[in-house]
């Protein structure tokens, strides 16, 4: 057996997901189970959380207030939930994704050949569109032999205490916030145009997270299903749609990769912000001959792609 803590943070708009989550969280083999909560939680969330929990005392409530020392509320949180936990092992996610089996091994791994962080992969469940969006994550994973970084994680408490510092934690912005995004944005338009560029104060603070535990220890993602997430992923919301259309504007992605995007991911917002990216930067007939150009534009992208999964190093092409 291995000891090992779980910790979840749950808003107080979250408490219609609880029956359908909680349950599956329980069921795993840990030693306890911690639901942070804003101070004061609500009466609603808390008989959510009672119902669902049916007596079981390995649950634990922390109710974690506002600090006005922490620009993100949700990152003090988190983190407030690990030093919570009376295991060095911990097993962190979003109350929004029903877990299963799979995420036992992943803590199986932390705390063992220098390994911090261990990530799983999560699918979408929450209409026809993620069952096209998790069959195209299943090719790309394949052919790009990775894995995404999902919030879904094992962390081991005392690599993570020696390598990330509070204070930089402390000034993670809320990604809805001024300027979060734009300051994300010229940090990959740095990375793309091959000058050096300086790390934004926001890239999510899950991935923060996994940036400071690389500076000294590993960090694994396994290919396998942790879990299922039952809410709209945030990258498919038009507003963020939008955002990225502009994002990708800036990096010079082409029409044919947004095209391919939108396409294989069901994203139709992302391509008509692009397409009115580009008619406002260069005009009407511009756009139409991009769009002329488009089926040629398309196999040239498709065989770069397919040169990168052979293992040739192609630079991004363009007509």
């Amino acid at each position: 057996m291995i000891d090992f803590s779980v910790v979840v943070p749950v808003s107080e708009n979250d408490a219609a997901l609880v029956p359908r989550t909680l349950p599956r969280w329980l069921a795993l083999p840990a030693d306890e189970v911690i639901l942070c909560v804003d101070k004061p939680a609500s009466q609603h969330l808390i008989e959510a959380i009672r119902r669902n929990s049916r007596g079981d005392d390995r649950l634990r409530v922390v109710e974690v207030p506002r600090e006005s020392g922490w620009m993100f509320h949700q990152a003090f949180v988190r983190r407030t939930g690990f030093k919570s936990a009376k295991f060095d092992k911990i097993l962190t996610g979003d109350i929004d994704v029903i877990v299963n089996e799979n995420v036992v091994a992943a803590i199986r791994m932390v705390g063992k050949d220098n390994i911090g962080i261990v990530n799983l992969q999560k699918e979408m469940r929450s209409g026809f569109f993620d069952v096209v969006q998790n069959s195209t994550r299943r090719v790309i994973r394949a052919l790009k032999k990775e894995a995404y970084f999902t919030g879904l994680y094992a962390l081991y408490r005392p690599y993570w205490l020696e390598t990330e510092d509070e204070e930089s934690a402390k000034k993670i912005p809320h990604p809805l916030s001024h300027g979060a995004l734009e300051r994300e944005d010229d940090f990959f338009v740095g990375l793309a145009s091959g000058r050096e560029a300086t790390p934004p104060p926001y890239l999510g603070d899950d991935t923060m997270l996994k940036r400071a535990m690389l500076k000294k220890y590993r960090v694994v993602s396994l290919p396998q299903i942790g879990g299922v997430e039952v809410r709209t992923e945030t990258d498919n919301r038009p507003a963020f749609q939008a955002r990225q259309a502009v994002r990708l504007f800036r990096d010079g992605r082409t029409l044919a990769y947004i095209t391919a995007k939108s396409i294989l991911y069901v994203r139709g917002t992302l391509l008509s912000a692009y397409s009115q990216v580009l008619i406002t930067k260069f005009g009407t007939w511009f756009f139409l001959r991009e769009l002329l150009m488009l089926p040629l534009s398309i196999i040239l992208f498709s065989e770069t792609l397919a040169l990168r999964a052979l293992g040739v190093p192609v630079k991004r092409r363009r007509l």
